[in-house]
């Protein structure tokens, strides 16, 4: 990773799909895994999206500038 932005997201998404994992598997239900032609599309998209990092965590920096700007003190 070159960036905090990279690192913050990574962990970001890695929970979000941790959490989603649990939810499912909690359902009980047999669970459907993703063709490998979808998978790997989808992984080239992700990969190839424009500083999809930095915009992420500028819109969060942005959030918390507006909603709780005292934790710049």
């Amino acid at each position: 990773m070159s960036s905090v932005a990279e690192a913050f997201d990574e962990l970001y998404y890695l929970e979000k799909a941790a959490q989603l994992q649990v939810l499912a598997l909690s359902t009980g239900r047999e669970l459907s895994i993703i063709d490998d032609e979808i998978a790997a599309l989808v992984c080239k998209q992700w990969l190839e999206y424009p500083k999809s990092a930095e915009h992420h965590f500028a819109a969060l920096i942005e959030i918390l500038d507006q909603q709780s700007p005292e934790y710049k003190n």
